[in-house]
């Protein structure tokens, strides 16, 4: 969970980064990382980025996502 919201914020910050074109797998559809941390968030894309582009104030909601009791 943590490395997905910190790979996020990477990517967000940096926009030349992304992800790579590729076959899609067998088997059935799997979560999107984008749809996993606008849950977490508990905020839309837009504002996921913008969060994520102000690095101090992105790090606070990542750790209390992280360090929130899990099977919530």
């Amino acid at each position: 969970m943590g490395q997905k919201l910190r790979y996020f914020g990477h990517v967000a910050r940096h926009p030349s980064l992304g992800f790579m074109p590729g076959t899609r797998r067998q088997g059935g559809q799997r979560r999107q990382l984008v749809n996993d941390i606008t849950d977490w968030a508990g905020l839309n894309l837009p504002e996921v980025v913008t969060l994520a582009n102000e690095r101090r104030q992105y790090r606070q909601p990542v750790h209390k996502i992280v360090e929130a009791p899990h099977g919530i």
